[in-house]
């Protein structure tokens, strides 16, 4: 005896609607544009894995340092920028030079305001 086939839809596998006369086309596959874009968010989500994760052995994370040596390691780089921002000032072209010259001059300030000793 023969068995009935019944398409469903790949998302929800509710039975798809029948294709309305005198219209062409492959099948369909969804029953809704809700389920055709729930389908394409779930594909985005698995694409988003890391890829690495799987092909090999992630080595374990260091152990995490002191917070006040990741704050003053902060600190640090936070003045690196500043250092950087003033040195690309005067080279940069007109509509940058004078942001940079800026963003140097209000991260010192902040870092300097908040970080004295550091």
């Amino acid at each position: 005896m023969a068995t009935l086939h019944i398409p469903t839809c790949y998302q929800c596998s509710a039975p798809l609607p029948p294709r309305p006369p005198g219209r062409h086309g492959p099948p369909r596959r969804f029953c809704s544009d809700r389920c055709r874009k729930a389908a394409s968010r779930a594909r985005r989500q698995i694409d988003l894995e890391p890829p690495l994760a799987f092909v090999c052995e992630l080595p374990p994370l260091p152990p995490t340092p002191n917070p006040d040596e990741l704050t003053m390691r902060a600190v640090l780089e936070a003045r690196g920028a500043a250092a950087t921002f003033a040195r690309l000032a005067p080279i940069a072209r007109r509509d940058f030079g004078w942001r940079c010259e800026r963003a140097a001059v209000e991260i010192k300030r902040v870092v300097d305001d908040y970080f004295p000793e550091v």
